[in-house]
């Protein structure tokens, strides 16, 4: 078979989340006989192998395109996006030298990519993959890198709340450099004004106040200005919600009240 109906069958078998053993180490059999690969084809075959935890059958595939350059020419003309994927697959057949490069080039584009791309980069990121893998300063400075690009543009942008999550505990793993970039993060008039202004319900306000200051609670850094926008914001719901002739009963408001306090 050429690339093209080998990268759909793996994608297909990846969409329907059946990693079949056999047929995938069939799939690799086949894939090295095939010499030329575009670029697409070949991430789609990896990005399936990789999501199905299937990179062992690909083997031999990978290594017998290092001769020729071959993965190395692939590696080097993929967009930013492909980062995570490639540094897995790079990893796997230990080729750091190429892992370093990569690091190195990539770095330079950070300020020319979006608050989303930069999150699904870490979203992406190969769990096993420290940013010191192999000792390697470049990927750690990569790494670091991303983490600080995305705080800054997250300050005027704020994330969505699971990405929140996410860069928090990326720049806690990142270091103290980081954190003091979060710090300001939950300091900024951006963030700040995600807490509704207007009347909601008193469950959706807890939901907020969980998904802003539960991150930041879970990796133990004190955040006093959004602590302090969030206690404000309660108070307000319930000023509202007695002045207008409500009864705030305990198990309604005691959540809310219950959120805050734990991100204090």
């Amino acid at each position: 078979w050429p690339p093209t109906p080998l990268s759909v069958l793996a994608s297909a078998l990846c969409a329907a989340n059946l990693p079949h053993d056999v047929l995938f180490r069939k799939i690799g059999v086949a894939a090295e006989r095939q010499k030329k690969w575009t670029g697409d084809e070949f991430i789609k075959l990896m990005s399936a192998a990789s999501g199905l935890n299937q990179l062992r059958t690909m083997e031999k595939f990978l290594r017998s395109l290092q001769p020729e350059q071959v993965l190395q020419k692939i590696a080097r003309e993929r967009p930013l996006r492909d980062m995570p994927l490639l540094l897995n697959v790079l990893a796997f057949v230990n080729d750091h030298a190429l892992i370093d490069e990569l690091a190195r080039k990539n770095k330079d584009q950070l300020r020319n990519q979006g608050l989303q791309v930069l999150m699904t980069i870490l979203k992406q990121w190969p769990p096993g993959l420290r940013g010191d893998h192999n000792g390697s300063q470049a990927l750690q400075a990569f790494k670091s890198a991303i983490v600080r690009e995305a705080v800054v543009k997250a300050m005027v942008k704020p994330p969505a709340r699971p990405d929140l999550k996410v860069l928090v505990e990326a720049a806690k793993a990142d270091g103290r450099n980081s954190l003091q970039s979060i710090n300001e993060l939950a300091a900024s008039p951006a963030l700040l004004e995600t807490v509704p202004a207007n009347e909601v319900p008193f469950q959706e306000l807890t939901d907020v106040f969980n998904s802003l200051l539960g991150p930041f609670a879970t990796i133990g850094e004190e955040v006093p200005r959004l602590e302090a926008a969030c206690a404000s914001r309660c108070l307000k719901a319930l000023t509202f919600f007695t002045q207008s002739g409500g009864s705030c009963e305990i198990r309604t408001v005691a959540p809310m009240g219950l959120a805050i306090h734990e991100g204090v």
